[in-house]
C-alpha cells in the first residue's frame, strides 16, 4: 500500500529560504531539496544579509553535491538603467551551477530566456498570477513554474494545476502580506521605499483606525494593527496539499536567522515523508506546532487562504509583534544542524602494487544519511609507482591514517582497505606526499562526477511554447489618445460630460457598465466627437469569486473600444478568446500602471497595444525608459522586421497625471475585519471608507463588494497638473490620464475645469487649486 501511496503522490520538493551561507547549509542539513536565495542586486530582500558571489558559487556547488536545487531571486522590478548589470550579475551564477531564477520583471525574464535558456524561470508570487490563464500566459512566455498569489484557495490552486500544466510552488510557512504581492504601493507612495524593489518599510504592521459612518449619521472610530495579518503554518494541511498536486512547498524567511530556517525545514521535512510512508497514520503533534511557533514567528499563526477567502481571524489586531524563542530550542537546532557541513560517506580502496601506479578507489555510499536519491558514484585515480621498500616499508595504518584526512572536504571515510602491501617481505614504499596527493585527485575527481552526474540527471528546459504575437487594435480604433478620464460611476461620468474638458477616451468601472450598458450609447449621442469608450477592468480577478470571467465575457458584448486591463489574469484571457477568434484583434488593450513596464523590455514583452507609466518612477525614468523602447522600435522598423509581423510594433502609453494611487489591493476586508461584512459578496456593490494613520491622514478604502477585495488609496490625489507643460514637452507622443475612484460630482468637476485651463494655457482660475495634492514620485523614483 505505501509503495502504491507513493506512486499516486508525487513527492513535492521542499523549498528552503537562505538569507546567508550559514542559512542555506542548515537548510540543506535539515533536509530541503531546494534553497532560494539573493545577491548583492535585484533581490526583493534588500536588507537581508544575502550572499557574495564568491559565497554564492561556493553554497551552488555544495548543494549541487548533495543533490540540493539553488534558484536565485530577481524578483524586483528593475529599472531600464539597471538592465545592463543584469546578465553580468548573473553569470557567475550560471557558471557555479544554479539551477534557476524567480523573477518578477518581465523584461527580466525576456533577457535571462534570451542569454541563458537552460536555466529554469520561476514566475514569483511578485507576479499576483490568480488563475489559469495567467499562469499559461506565463507558461508561453517561457516560465516552467509559477508562484501563484498567496491568496489562493485550495481549490483555485487545483483549477490552476490542471488547466495550465505548469508546475506550482506554493507558500507552507512564513508571514503574510495584507497586500496581493506586487501590488502594494504602500511602502513607496508613503515613504519611497518600494517593496517592487525589496525596501518594504512594514507600512502594514502599524496601527490604524478605521472611520466610518453610525446608523445615527455620526462616524465611528475603532483602531488596531488592521493590516497585520498572523503568519502562515499550514503544516496541519500537508496531505491536501501534496494531494493537491502542488510540486513545491516554499518556506518563506530569507530575512530570519539561520536557526529559523534549519528548525522548520527539519519539522515539515520529517512530516512530509512520513505522510508519504503511512497517510493513514498522518497527525501532527502539539509540541511540533509548539516549537514553529517559537522560531521567531508572529505571536499567532494561522493557516492562510487555503480554506478562507478572509477573515477577521487572520488578522493580529492587538499583537504584531514576534514571540520570542527558547534558547534551549535554539541551541538543539545548532547542534543538530549549524555545527558544520553536510559530508557524503565514502568508501576507500587503496591498490599499492610494486612496479605499478599507486590506485585508489572512492565509492559514494547511500543510506539514511546521505543523499536523497543518490546512486552510487565510484571513481578510480592512480598516482606515481609504488616501489620496493628498502628500510622502512608502508605500515596499514599509516596508509589509513593518511587517505582518511578528508578535513574540509565534502566527504568523510566510513571505510578504508589497503592492498597490496604484503606481497613480499620487504614491503612497499610510497611517499607520503604521494599519498596526500592521490587523496586530494580522488576528491576533485568525485565531486566532479556526482556534479556531472547530477547535470545529466537534471530534466531538460521544455521547448517553449511561441509567445503571443504583437497585434494591434483593429485600424478603426487609434492607439494614441491625448487625454483620457477614468470613471467609476454615473455622477462621475456626468461631472465629465458637463464639463468643457476635450476628451479622447473614457474609460469606465465595471459595475456602471453591468448596471446600466446604455451609458455607453449616451456618451456617443452627447459629444460631437465622440470619444474611445473602454470597460476598466477590476484589480484582481479570481476563479473564487466566479463572476469575474462571466463579467468579462458580458463585457465582451458591448459596444465598447477596449479595455484598461489590471492583471495578468485578464490579459490572459482576453488573449486566450482573440486567439480562438483567429482574427485581427477587435478591441484595443491598454495595460494599466499595475501590469508593470519599468524597461523597454518589460513594454516588448507584453502583448498590449499600449500601457501606462508606473507610478513608482520618476520623470527622468520615464525618459530614460521611453527612449530606449524608441530606439529599438526604430531599429526594428529599419531591419523592416516589422513587415513579418502585419505591421509597425509602435507602443502607445499613457501618463497618470491625477488620481488617488492605489496604494493596496487585498483580499482580507478592513471593514468585514472591524465591524463585519456587508454581506454584498457578488452583488453590484461598492462601499468606501476610512483608515487614519498615526499622523491622522486618512487612508480611502474601497471595498468591491462583487470581486471581494479592499483598494487602500493614498490619503491625497497626485495631480501633475502643474507639471504638465514640461510632461507634454519632453513626451508629446504620451496620452494623458485623469483617474476619478471616490470623487464627489463636485470634486470632479473642479479637477475637469483645473485640467481644462491648465491645456488650454492659462492659469488656473481662484479657487480651482484649493485642493490637497501630491506630486507623487514625479520627482524622485521609489529606491
Amino acid at each position: 500500500m505505501q509503495l502504491l501511496q507513493q506512486d499516486r503522490i508525487r513527492k513535492p520538493e521542499l523549498l528552503a529560504p537562505a538569507g546567508s551561507y550559514e542559512g542555506m547549509i542548515g537548510a540543506i542539513n535539515a533536509g530541503a531539496d531546494a534553497v532560494y536565495f539573493g545577491g548583492s542586486l535585484f533581490s526583493a530582500r534588500a536588507f537581508a544579509q544575502n550572499f557574495s558571489t564568491e559565497e554564492a558559487s561556493d553554497a551552488i556547488r555544495y548543494a549541487a553535491l548533495h543533490g540540493v536545487k539553488t534558484y536565485l531571486t530577481i524578483n524586483t522590478l528593475v529599472k531600464e538603467q539597471e538592465l545592463g548589470d543584469l546578465i553580468p550579475f548573473l553569470t557567475p551564477y550560471v557558471r557555479a551551477g544554479l539551477n534557476g531564477v524567480i523573477v518578477q520583471d518581465l523584461g527580466v525574464l525576456a533577457l535571462v530566456q534570451e542569454n541563458f535558456p537552460e536555466l529554469e524561470l520561476h514566475a514569483s508570487t511578485q507576479m499576483a498570477i490568480s488563475g489559469k490563464y495567467g499562469a499559461l500566459l506565463l507558461k508561453r512566455l517561457g516560465c516552467v513554474r509559477v508562484v501563484p498569489a498567496r491568496e489562493l484557495s485550495l481549490t483555485e490552486l487545483k483549477i490552476m494545476k490542471e488547466g495550465s500544466g505548469v508546475d506550482l510552488e506554493a507558500f507552507i510557512h512564513g508571514a503574510m502580506c495584507y497586500c496581493y504581492s506586487g501590488l502594494c504601493l504602500f511602502s513607496s507612495i508613503i515613504g519611497g521605499r518600494s517593496g517592487n524593489r525589496g525596501r518594504c518599510a512594514q507600512s502594514c504592521r502599524l496601527p490604524y483606525h478605521l472611520v466610518e459612518a453610525s446608523e445615527a449619521g455620526r462616524s465611528k472610530e475603532k483602531s488596531g494593527y488592521l493590516l497585520s495579518l498572523k503568519d502562515l503554518c499550514a503544516l496541519p494541511l500537508l496531505p491536501e496539499l501534496m494531494e493537491a498536486g502542488i510540486d513545491s512547498f516554499k518556506i518563506e524567511g530569507r530575512m530570519k536567522k539561520p536557526e529559523y530556517t534549519a528548525g522548520v525545514t527539519a519539522i515539515y521535512r520529517k512530516y512530509m515523508d512520513l505522510y508519504l510512508e503511512d497517510p493513514a497514520s498522518f497527525h501532527v503533534a502539539k509540541e511540533e506546532l509548539s516549537r514553529l511557533s517559537s522560531l521567531y514567528m508572529r505571536s499567532q499563526i494561522e493557516t492562510g487562504y487555503y480554506h478562507r477567502h478572509n477573515g477577521r481571524e487572520m488578522v493580529t489586531l492587538s499583537q504584531p509583534g514576534y514571540s520570542g524563542s527558547s534558547e534551549t530550542l535554539l541551541k538543539e537546532i545548532r547542534d543538530l544542524y549549524l555545527t558544520g557541513k553536510k559530508t557524503i560517506p565514502v568508501q576507500m580502496t587503496a591498490r599499492l602494487t610494486i612496479g605499478k601506479p599507486a590506485e585508489l578507489i572512492l565509492k559514494t555510499v547511500a543510506n539514511e544519511h546521505s543523499l536523497r536519491a543518490m546512486d552510487e558514484v565510484s571513481v578510480s585515480v592512480r598516482g606515481e609507482e609504488v616501489q620496493e621498500a628498502r628500510k622502512a616499508p608502508l605500515q596499514e595504518e599509516q596508509v589509513i591514517r593518511s587517505l582518511k584526512k578528508l578535513g574540509g572536504t565534502n566527504f568523510h571515510c566510513i571505510s578504508c582497505t589497503v592492498e597490496g602491501l604484503t606481497e613480499n617481505r620487504t614491503g612497499v614504499f610510497l611517499p607520503s606526499a604521494a599519498l596526500n596527493e592521490l587523496r586530494r585527485r580522488a576528491v576533485a575527481s568525485l565531486e566532479e562526477k556526482i556534479l556531472l552526474q547530477r547535470e545529466n540527471k537534471t530534466a531538460p528546459v521544455e521547448a517553449r511554447e511561441e509567445p503571443f504575437p504583437f497585434r494591434r487594435a483593429k485600424k478603426e480604433i487609434a492607439l494614441e489618445a491625448r487625454l483620457h478620464v477614468s470613471v467609476e460611476n454615473e455622477e462621475q461620468l456626468s461631472a465629465l460630460m458637463r464639463s468643457s474638458l476635450k476628451v479622447d477616451r473614457i474609460s469606465i468601472g465595471v459595475l456602471p457598465l453591468l448596471q446600466n450598458p446604455s451609458l455607453i450609447q449616451n456618451i456617443r449621442s452627447f459629444y460631437k466627437e465622440p470619444p474611445q469608450i473602454f470597460a476598466a477592468l477590476p484589480f484582481m480577478t479570481r476563479e473564487e469569486t466566479e463572476v469575474d470571467l462571466k463579467d468579462l465575457d458580458f463585457l465582451l458584448q458591448l459596444p465598447i473600444d477596449g479595455f484598461v486591463i489590471r492583471n495578468q489574469e485578464e490579459l490572459a484571457y482576453l488573449l486566450a478568446k482573440e486567439e480562438k477568434e483567429a482574427g485581427q484583434r477587435k478591441r484595443m488593450m491598454l495595460a494599466d500602471a499595475s501590469l508593470y513596464c519599468w524597461n523597454h523590455r518589460a513594454v516588448l514583452a507584453l502583448p498590449v497595444d499600449a500601457f501606462t507609466l508606473p507610478l513608482e518612477l520618476s520623470f527622468h525614468d520615464w525618459g530614460r525608459m521611453l527612449a530606449a523602447l524608441r530606439e529599438f522600435e526604430s531599429r526594428e522598423f529599419e531591419s523592416r522586421e516589422f513587415e513579418r509581423k502585419g505591421n509597425f510594433p509602435k507602443r502607445s502609453y499613457e501618463i497618470p497625471v491625477y488620481g488617488n494611487a492605489p496604494m493596496m489591493v487585498s483580499a482580507n476586508c478592513v471593514k468585514k475585519t472591524v465591524s463585519g461584512c456587508s454581506g454584498k459578496r457578488g452583488e453590484c456593490y461598492r462601499e468606501r471608507i476610512f483608515m487614519k494613520d498615526r499622523t491622522d491622514r486618512q487612508l480611502p478604502v474601497t471595498c468591491e463588494c462583487r470581486y471581494c477585495y479592499n483598494i487602500i488609496e493614498n490619503a491625497l490625489p497626485t495631480s501633475l497638473h502643474k507639471q504638465l507643460f514640461a510632461i507634454r514637452k519632453s513626451f508629446p507622443d504620451a496620452g494623458l490620464r485623469l483617474a476619478f475612484t471616490g470623487e464627489r460630482e463636485d470634486e470632479c468637476e473642479r479637477v475637469c475645469r483645473l485640467f481644462h485651463e491648465v491645456e488650454s494655457g492659462r492659469e488656473p482660475s481662484s479657487g480651482e487649486e484649493t485642493f490637497a495634492y501630491t506630486t507623487g514620485r514625479y520627482r524622485k523614483s521609489t529606491e
